[in-house]
């Protein structure tokens, strides 16, 4: 499944009805959030930079734990 790009708007939907199933992601400001709402749990997270959001939505064997690793790239979590 391939992570789409959307709004901030279609994200608030997303999270609340839990539809559509599926990848997302977007930048807000100079965060990106992933939403994993692939079984629909709309599962979020906040990254730094867009190469680590998108290896945590394609679930890369990545641990992340948004307090602590927050603004550390995919080196730093591998």
């Amino acid at each position: 499944m391939k992570p789409i790009k959307i709004s901030q708007i279609t994200a608030q939907k997303i999270i609340k009805n839990r539809y559509p199933e599926g990848l997302f992601y977007l930048k807000d400001n100079n965060v990106y959030v992933g939403i994993d709402n692939s079984n629909g749990d709309s599962f979020t997270e906040a990254f730094k930079d867009k190469k680590t959001c998108l290896a945590w939505l394609k679930n890369e064997s990545i641990t992340y734990f948004t307090e602590t690793d927050f603004g550390k790239t995919l080196d730093e979590l591998h």
